[in-house]
């Protein structure tokens, strides 16, 4: 009789969450998926984000470089092989500004994507006479609605089931495996849940708000330029992210928020700020001869706010008995999650050897 493979809930269904669910089933595991929100669900943090391929890891924080690395190249093969996954292969142009140079410095994965650039007022012409030197890689945008409905349709064709659900303890999770037996593993990618998560409870969880713009406008490449002058929000930046089905997404700011000063109302001096510095470092937008398309004025299709789920100390990945924790990535959920999903695999196969004595 052949052996059952090793039951898995995960809770959440986040980007995290099935990236590390779809994984788990292409290794062997019987996966189950649990959320309050899916895929569809615009309440979904993950829907949110502007989503791209770009490294906020330290030179000395290798834990988190190694989380990142696999996305890079796992993103590039989606773009060019997997048509329906939202994914866009873009280059990124990294602007340092004049008032703000010393700050700047080259990112550790210079020696590790191709095709990695300087830039400087030798070789390159920026967009507006502030930028002085920055810096050009290959890399990717991801429209996130369609990428998540991509990786449901993935865990559904690979035999997964996802649910909607809602848990006041981890521990409950136990009582979801579409057997209807008890599961041998839960994944734990609640994000900012895991706050609030009985059995969790994890305090350093706390929310960075996000200011985002959506419009019909194309741009080229991406574009971010960090800090910008004349801020009036703690970590405002410029950047924007164009789009495979065009327009693009400008935003915005990092501010890091308590729990009880969320909220989602729109600062209409914010969105300005955003739009005057996108006329000035991505002029192309209001230009029909770069896009066809591109009106003369920047064509509005939205405007929110959001959160990242951010952790002091970084992404938790770690087993605590039977649960794998795999959340707190913040704004680098995206980019982070096939290696955060490796690590998720690695830690399940150890536990299931040790406690099944069986090795997928």
């Amino acid at each position: 009789m052949p052996e059952s493979k090793p039951k898995v809930v995960v809770v959440g269904a986040g980007v995290t969450g099935l990236t590390s669910g779809l994984l788990l089933l292409k290794n062997g595991y019987d996966v189950s998926i649990i959320a309050k929100h899916i895929p569809g669900d615009f309440e979904l943090l993950s829907s949110k984000a502007g989503a791209q391929w770009s490294s906020h890891s330290g030179p000395d924080e290798f834990t988190f470089q190694e989380y990142d690395k696999p996305g890079y190249y796992e993103f590039l093969k989606l773009a060019r092989e997997e048509p329906t996954s939202g994914i866009h292969e873009v280059l990124v142009d990294h602007y340092a500004h004049k008032d703000y140079v010393s700050a700047y410095k080259l990112p550790w994965f210079e020696s590790y994507v191709p095709g990695f650039q300087k830039l400087d007022r030798s070789n390159f012409k920026f967009p507006s006479d502030d930028l002085v030197k920055g810096h050009r890689y290959k890399s990717v945008t991801i429209t996130t609605p369609h990428y998540l409905a991509y990786l449901y349709a993935k865990v559904i064709e690979f035999g997964g089931t996802i649910k909607r659900a809602r848990i006041d303890h981890i521990n409950d999770a136990n009582k979801y495996h579409h057997s209807g037996e008890t599961p041998d593993l839960i994944i734990n990618a609640t994000a900012l849940g895991a706050r609030f998560l009985g059995g969790v409870n994890d305090l350093k969880m706390y929310p960075v708000k996000g200011h985002i713009v959506v419009v019909s406008n194309s741009c080229y490449n991406q574009k971010i330029v960090q800090p910008v002058p004349g801020s009036e929000v703690p970590g405002e930046a410029f950047y924007i992210m164009n789009r495979k089905e065009g327009g693009s997404i400008i935003g915005g700011c990092y501010h890091p928020v308590k729990i009880d000063e969320m909220d989602f109302k729109i600062d209409d001096k914010l969105t300005q700020r955003i739009l005057t510095r996108a006329k000035k470092y991505a002029p192309e937008l209001l230009d029909s001869k770069a896009f066809p398309e591109n009106k003369p004025e920047l064509d509005i299709v939205t405007v929110y706010v959001a959160y990242r789920p951010t952790r002091e100390g970084g992404i938790r990945l770690e087993r605590e008995g039977k649960i794998i924790h795999n959340y707190g990535a913040g704004g680098t959920g995206y980019q982070s999650s096939f290696g955060t999903a490796a690590g998720v695999l690695k830690l399940a196969n150890e536990y299931i050897a040790k406690t099944k004595g069986s090795k997928l």
